[in-house]
């Protein structure tokens, strides 16, 4: 249709106004209108101001419609403030590529001589885009947007390149647990003070110090006005602001320091807003986090709704480097192949795997406090097949009491495993398997976050032989494991041990099954 309706209309023109383009033509059927947008060139201003009507009179010949014909002309000028303007819409049309491209991403030459775009992209986004064709979709685009021919380059982002300094033997595996994209992309952007930002954000967790230029997103939960003392020559104190961001996977504070232009912008935010800061973090050791963000230019958003964390994730090392299970060897204990022994494997224990485990800690916080022993015992289709056991060097003071609980001193978990190596071997212990302790919160809590930091995550099913005894054996008077050994006839020798305890709730938790399955 554009070549056509072009070519008649420089035919009823003589070819007079042959550096007008046709951008777009807008019908409106409800009200028979039709509206024609073209664009002209650098340096045509005066011509097309002084032939507007000749114009339109050869557009509404060209159309040869009915409809009511207006007419809009537009200096094509090409400019990185315009262009980034529609280019981000644009981009709304390929998912794939959008949610991966920010503002610094894009290189933009608008000089009049060899105007010019480049993108920066990922390896693998490149390699999609060359085979969609996606340069010549931007082509046709600008076509349609500028009179000046715009180049258009993708080339390969060198973010991720290796650095040959480090040894690939001596870094731990670890792979994105949904792909390569670990980022934020705000919706509903707007601008609040400076340039809107159109940037994806990186995971609040991820701020790493110090950084010049970042950029985070996140609810407001907590925001104060404050004051700094005056500087010389100023006869009043000078207002800052001091907000806690919070995204998916963290907080941060965040200071902004107004001038003239933006204070009443500033007092526009309020705890829970949802924004975009673009600006630099630094170390502040006072800060919860450890950092501080410094806040340039601030734009109103909303959060991604049902965004789920892509974390990166350590692969499971194929070999035990520090701790290595051994066999687990119970006299009388139920097997599959033992004709012998008439007791049938209950039906929950085939087919699956479990890891039974305890800990012993230096307290009850599991931020705060260490592991100085874990023990862990594995059931594979009924069987007890491996034990996983070791004390840990917590490299602070045991507390008396802990020593009078569980009988471990400095002395034993002086030169044991740290706590990163243990923590590394017992997540491929429980590798495939279903996790069980008593009162598993617990334990699961300090096994789980002093694995985070190592990428290491237990998100294997988890069963709680705590919560199985209430439901299964309602009105007794205790609850605790050495209650339910006495009352199902499991001997536990050694209390506060963590093997012992394991072991011991590993039977519990079998004639909890045992229990469960006879009831149908």
């Amino acid at each position: 249709m554009a070549k056509s309706f072009i070519d008649k209309f420089n035919e009823y023109t003589n070819g007079k106004f042959n550096y007008l383009k046709l951008s777009s033509v807008d019908v409106v059927v409800s009200r028979k209108t039709v509206t024609v947008n073209m664009i002209y060139p650098d340096g045509k201003q005066k011509e097309v101001s002084a032939e507007t009507e000749a114009i339109k009179s050869a557009v509404e010949r060209a159309l040869n419609t009915a409809a009511e014909v207006s007419l809009k002309l537009t200096l094509s000028h090409f400019d990185k403030n315009f262009f980034m303007r529609g280019f981000r819409e644009f981009l709304k049309s390929y998912p794939a590529v959008v949610s991966t491209v920010g503002e610094e991403d894009i290189d933009i030459n608008d000089s009049s001589d060899a105007p010019s775009i480049t993108l920066k992209l990922q390896k693998h986004v490149y390699d999609y885009c060359i085979e969609k064709k996606f340069v010549k979709d931007i082509e046709t685009y600008l076509d349609l947007c500028y009179c000046e021919k715009i180049a258009v380059n993708l080339v390969v982002s060198d973010e991720a390149e290796d650095d040959d300094d480090f040894d690939d033997e001596e870094l731990p595996v670890l792979e994105l647990e949904n792909g390569s994209e670990r980022s934020i992309r705000p919706q509903n952007v707007d601008e609040l003070i400076g340039a809107i930002i159109y940037d994806k954000a990186m995971y609040i967790e991820d701020a790493v110090t110090p950084k010049e230029r970042a950029v985070i997103c996140g609810k407001i939960t907590r925001f104060d006005e404050l004051s700094r003392r005056p500087k010389e020559g100023e006869t009043v104190a000078r207002k800052f602001y001091k907000m806690t961001l919070e995204d998916f996977t963290g907080s941060i504070d965040c200071l902004y320091f107004p001038n003239k232009y933006t204070q009443d912008k500033i007092t526009l935010l309020q705890t829970g807003k949802e924004i975009v800061v673009r600006g630099s973090i630094q170390k502040d050791e006072r800060a919860e986090s450890g950092a501080v963000f410094f806040a340039r230019d601030i734009s109103y958003c909303t959060l991604p709704t049902e965004f789920t964390v892509n974390r990166i994730k350590r692969k499971v090392d194929e070999h035990y480097k520090t701790v290595f299970p051994k066999p687990c060897v119970i006299t009388a204990q139920p097997t599959l192949f033992d004709f012998t022994d008439k007791k049938e494997i209950t039906k929950s224990l085939l087919g699956r795997s479990y890891v039974v485990f305890d800990i012993e800690t230096t307290g009850l916080n599991p931020r705060d406090d260490m592991i100085i022993e874990i023990g862990g015992v594995k059931i594979v289709d009924g069987v007890f097949t491996e034990t996983f056991s070791t004390f840990i060097d917590p490299k602070i003071p045991i507390p008396e009491r802990i020593t009078e609980l569980t009988g471990i001193t400095d002395r034993d978990v002086v030169g044991a495993p740290l706590n990163d190596d243990v923590i590394i071997d017992f997540y491929k212990f429980t590798e495939g398997c279903i996790l069980v302790g008593q009162n598993l919160q617990f334990d699961l809590s300090f096994v789980a976050i002093k694995g985070r930091h190592l990428n290491i995550y237990f998100d294997n099913d988890k069963m709680d032989t705590l919560y199985l005894a209430r439901k299964i054996f309602p009105g007794l008077k205790k609850y605790k494991l050495g209650y339910l050994c006495s009352y199902l006839g499991v001997s536990l020798d050694h209390a506060h041990r963590a093997l012992d305890d394991a072991m011991a709730t590993a039977e519990v938790f079998v004639k909890i099954l045992e229990k469960m399955d006879s009831n149908g």
